[in-house]
């Protein structure tokens, strides 16, 4: 499976994984990957669940609303992949909710429902992107944006981080769409 844009190539080859969690904040970036992710299930006819999760906060009330639609989305498209949506509440928001999601992901590692997260983290958009951003904290440049990302990372528990937006920003994620 094998999508092109002018920014890079995205692959996906999961075909002896059995469960893959998904970070899945609503956003166009992560939307798009779970999108994929369940095409890719469906046309390769895979037996792969998929565990998106959403950590939310009150400083973020729209997340769990806009991902619970995404959600909706792809069981109603792609009524044979089976999902099973994650929502953890924190009562702080930023860092606070990295670390929310990163402890669904042991608990589903520990209790060997996936093989593999996946993270639909993109780089910082260019200057010819012009993006207008529902509020300032959209807009804030991420420094480990700008430089290459991995788009695998293997950490020294044995747990998978694939990040297979890595080598795209926004402009990448549109070409995506209009495919």
């Amino acid at each position: 499976y094998k999508i092109v844009t002018s920014q890079d190539t995205i692959e996906f080859d999961f075909k002896d994984y059995k469960g893959l969690a998904i970070s899945l904040s609503g956003g166009i970036d992560s939307a798009t990957l779970f999108y994929c992710l369940a095409e890719y299930i469906t046309v390769e006819k895979l037996d792969i669940k998929l565990y998106p999760m959403t950590a939310t906060s009150k400083q973020d009330v729209v997340a769990s609303h806009a991902a619970g639609l995404v959600v909706n989305l792809i069981k109603k498209r792609f009524p044979n992949v089976f999902v099973e949506h994650i929502i953890r509440y924190t009562t702080l928001g930023g860092d606070f909710k990295k670390d929310v999601v990163n402890r669904i992901v042991t608990e589903l590692y520990e209790k060997e429902l996936i093989q593999a997260f996946i993270d639909g983290v993109t780089k910082n958009p260019d200057s010819s992107f012009n993006f207008i951003p529902p509020d300032e904290h959209y807009s804030a440049r991420e420094e480990y944006r700008e430089a290459d990302m991995p788009k695998l990372i293997v950490f020294p528990d044995g747990q998978t981080l694939f990040r297979p937006f890595a080598g795209i920003n926004k402009k990448g994620i549109w070409e995506m769409l209009l495919i």
